[in-house]
């Protein structure tokens, strides 16, 4: 969907009018004070992690929690219109990432670099995501190695987070929880789901998958096709924000600190955390008025005259010929706050967690000086503790783009209508409820071995893309221009996304601090595409997707546009084409995990334990995607959560 339309059209008054929305916390986050608190837990990140702590371990009154977040409070009402989703990215509640320019993929993105939007608001992740609710394959967590995290020890944490929709999720005690007095995320079907998601799941059938009523009930998800599973509430998103903050916020032990970028962990000669270091973003883009009877200017030759002339009191020509509204008496005065991000403030805790995320857990660590001895001493950063494998062991999902219009009508700008912006804020009903990706499907590329984890994930997408949405993925503008755009026309004037995933990346990369400076963003390389055997199971799930494609009842509506995004390459095999098309069209799917990888003791890699505390230090935990040892099969919030929900009973337990 575009973006900039969205974005324009979302701000309507019928959508910012909507109190929920515009006044759903009950404090003034700026207020936060933390002078002279010492507090038992500090969290930095918001998001499907760090929101799940904060609700939990502020449970215990005599325990005091502090939350930091880099970004604001989540009252931008695009991240609450599902349909409106892709427009969270590249705006102010976006990290903004992009990778290092790719060696061996994103030859169709600028730079050859690729996107990386993470969230930065409270909810994290979980506010700009695509809400696709996701478990993973039972056998993703018994492959992690580590007993304490095995499908058996996780699944009671699947259930405790969630409320599961009764009318559209089918029950099942053993892997379900119904309870609407229970679980904080809830989850349901999408209720005005596109025609066409029926003809993929019956051409899948023929091509040997299996429909599943519940897809987070399976023993295995190899072969299954299903509609997606979402977090939404009556067609709003449902984020970490709204399932765990809400609830905690009243709670008087619980502080929460947003637009704090925290800089570095504070750990003494003990190796003992102390607390963090943080800068407080800047305001100078808020104006704030403070009144008063009496106003005396002091600004001096130059700033006297200019503040008058500002504010309506000067020759009347002048004021004119600005459009400046001329103003004799004036009761107050506007200012805006200067900038504090230069100056440091230290906050003390007992105990530090970081739920900062894949890039901003180990950024952090790396600038407190624990992480691989030679990356802190090339930028003179004094090593508390070396670790290695901080920063390392860098997985990723990637989703090959393809594109086929149809002549039935998909998710687009065209739906952003009056009528349906008024259904979506009133009723949460219609077209703009959509998560963008309706349905879904998986399996393994060598074969259908149900003990085995599968090596695709197909995101299907009725989705009509534009220039705009594009733009998210940092495609050069020809790829829509020459491509795609020529071929929106007469009754195929919609498309779909077809987007086969590589769940389990043989490649794996690295973030690495780029400088000293705490506000610069790290080194992100994910090294793409770098071992053959990612492309080699990327040709296979393309060369299905157009066979599923081409069967029916799918083919009768849809038409592939490989050839004419490929540059209608000459080569000598299909297997030639689509490597060509694979090393252009490749990009993140946003499932980063591992930099802070959870192992055992003696592997040398290792971050943190199984007990999340890292190595070598105490009173600091990591506890977010990044101690993901090995990706999941699936999205990555759903796990995120159950993690956290697993370690606030871990920590709870240990004191």
């Amino acid at each position: 969907m575009s973006n900039t339309n969205i974005a324009e059209q979302a701000a309507a008054p019928v959508i910012s009018e909507n109190p929920s929305v515009v006044q759903r916390w009950e404090r003034d986050f700026s207020q936060t004070k933390t002078d002279g608190i010492v507090y038992d837990y500090i969290i930095v990140g918001s998001g499907s992690a760090g929101a799940v702590l904060a609700n939990r371990l502020s449970e215990d009154n005599n325990k005091q929690v502090l939350l930091i977040e880099a970004g604001g409070a989540d009252t931008n009402d695009i991240i609450h219109m599902p349909a409106a989703c892709g427009n969270c990215q590249r705006g102010d509640i976006d990290w903004q990432y992009k990778t290092t320019p790719q060696v061996h993929s994103h030859f169709n993105c600028i730079n050859q670099q690729g996107n990386w939007p993470r969230g930065k608001v409270l909810g994290g992740c979980s506010s700009i995501n695509y809400m696709q609710y996701v478990r993973g394959d039972p056998h993703d967590y018994d492959n992690w190695g580590l007993p304490e995290w095995s499908f058996k020890k996780m699944l009671p944490y699947f259930k405790k987070l969630e409320r599961a929709d009764i009318n559209s999720i089918p029950e099942n005690d053993k892997f379900r929880n119904h309870d609407e007095n229970k679980g904080m995320m809830d989850v349901t079907l999408l209720e005005d789901s596109n025609e066409i998601n029926q003809l993929f799941i019956e051409s899948c059938e023929k091509n040997g998958f299996h429909q599943t009523k519940d897809y987070n009930a399976e023993e295995s998800l190899n072969g299954c096709v299903t509609l997606s599973q979402v977090s939404t509430k009556h067609g709003k998103r449902w984020s970490t924000a709204s399932g765990y903050l809400l609830s905690a916020i009243k709670r008087d032990n619980l502080h929460v600190l947003i637009n704090a970028h925290t800089c570095r962990v504070l750990v003494d000669e003990q190796k003992q955390t102390k607390g963090v270091v943080i800068k407080r973003a800047s305001s100078l883009d808020k104006e704030e008025v403070i009144q008063g009877k009496e106003v005396i200017l002091s600004a001096g030759t130059v700033g006297s005259p200019q503040i008058l002339l500002l504010s309506g009191i000067g020759p009347r020509d002048e004021l004119e010929k600005l459009e400046i509204p001329v103003i004799v008496d004036l009761p107050g005065v506007v200012i805006k706050r200067a900038s504090s991000l230069d100056k440091e403030e230290v906050i003390q805790g007992k105990e530090v967690i970081l739920s900062a995320g894949t890039v901003g857990s180990p950024q952090i660590l790396l600038l407190s000086g624990i992480g691989p001895r030679d990356e802190l001493e090339k930028l003179e950063i004094p090593v508390i503790v070396g670790l290695p494998g901080v920063g390392k062991n860098l997985q990723d999902h990637i989703m090959t783009v393809l594109i086929y219009t149809t002549n039935i009508s998909t998710l687009s700008t065209r739906d952003l209508t009056a009528e349906n912006l008024q259904r979506w804020a009133v009723e949460g009903k219609g077209r703009l409820t959509s998560c963008v990706v309706e349905a879904e499907a998986w399996h393994q590329i060598d074969g259908t071995d149900k003990n085995q984890v599968p090596d695709i994930q197909v995101h299907f997408c009725p989705l009509t893309v534009d220039a705009n949405l594009l733009q998210n993925f940092n495609f050069k503008p020809e790829v829509y221009e020459q491509y795609i755009g020529p071929h929106l026309s007469g009754e195929h004037q919609s498309t779909i996304a077809y987007l086969p995933t590589l769940l389990h990346s043989k490649s794996k990369g690295e973030i690495t601090l780029a400088s000293r400076d705490p506000l610069a963003h790290p080194n992100i390389n994910p090294k793409y595409l770098e071992d053959k055997e990612d492309v080699r199971k990327l040709i296979e799930a393309c060369k299905l997707a157009e066979k599923v494609c081409q069967t029916e009842p799918l083919k009768n509506v849809v038409h592939s546009l490989a050839k004419e995004m490929n540059g209608n390459v000459t080569t000598e095999n299909g297997d030639q084409f689509w490597e060509s098309y694979i090393r252009k069209y490749t990009i993140t799917v946003y499932h980063p995990v591992g930099t802070c990888k959870m192992g055992k003791e003696d592997d040398e890699m290792t971050v943190v334990t199984s007990d999340t505390k890292v190595k070598g230090v105490k009173g600091l935990r990591v506890i977010d995607a990044s101690i993901i040892p090995i990706n999941v099969s699936g999205n990555t919030n759903i796990p995120t959560i159950a993690i956290a929900e697993r370690a606030a009973d871990l920590i709870k337990n240990n004191h």
